[in-house]
């Protein structure tokens, strides 16, 4: 019987506390008829309370910042990872997952169909629904997705580290920045981040499948262009 590694135990072990927290957080909000948590109520108004006037310093930053979460945050990662892996198997995952996200994340909005918080006091116009997140969902896949990448790799001890660390942190200030904007819940952004990272870890248990078919799919290609080269001399 083939053992389980303990990299795949730590991965099951992460997506069942994600699951745990999607679950809680869409039980409570039809328990709140889809309105807001005591939590998210007490965060909404502290986020109105610290980010000043709109058009200010924070307002500015946090419309630049939110973007990570977004397709200018998808762009820059998939060309990242492109011109790191040499657009390898690696990126075509990424991109995969990124339009899994998209798609699922999608269905359970027009499910769920919460209502986003105040109209008045929102700094981003939004014309989809609040629950969850897509910014934060986003940037749960996107981010947990190029972590994993970085663990998997023959990258130094402490650039392993800087992605244990920055990586994390850069889904905590997507996550932020979509509250600061008024445009969503506390409950939304948690719920979002967990099911993008839920659906990179799920994705990663196929990339040692995803590798063997793109070095087959080279291997062939390559006999193809060494075929033609002999028939053309």
């Amino acid at each position: 019987m083939k053992r389980i590694s303990k990299q795949t135990i730590i991965k099951l072990a992460v997506i069942t506390v994600l699951l745990a927290v999607i679950i809680t957080f869409t039980a409570l909000i039809y328990a709140y008829n889809k309105e807001a948590l005591p939590i998210d109520a007490v965060i909404r108004d502290f986020a109105y309370q610290i980010r000043g006037q709109k058009g200010g310093f924070i307002h500015i930053l946090t419309r630049i910042v939110t973007e990570l979460g977004d397709y200018t945050g998808v762009f820059i990662l998939l060309l990242l990872v492109g011109i790191f892996t040499k657009f390898d198997e690696r990126f075509f995952m990424l991109g995969i997952a990124a339009l899994t996200m998209h798609f699922a994340n999608s269905t359970f909005k027009h499910i769920v169909e919460r209502a986003r918080p105040f109209a008045e006091y929102m700094w981003q116009e939004e014309s989809s629904t609040s629950f969850p997140s897509g910014h934060s969902a986003t940037a749960g896949v996107l981010y947990t997705t190029a972590l994993i990448y970085v663990l998997n790799s023959n990258a130094s001890a402490k650039l392993k580290l800087a992605a244990k660390i920055g990586f994390p942190i850069t889904v905590l200030v997507v996550m932020a920045t979509r509250l600061i904007l008024g445009v969503h819940y506390f409950s939304d952004v948690c719920t979002g981040a967990s099911f993008g990272a839920l659906i990179a870890i799920s994705i990663s248990f196929l990339l040692p499948y995803a590798e063997k078919l793109y070095d087959f799919g080279l291997s062939k290609v390559k006999e193809f262009l060494k075929k033609e080269k002999t028939e053309n001399q």
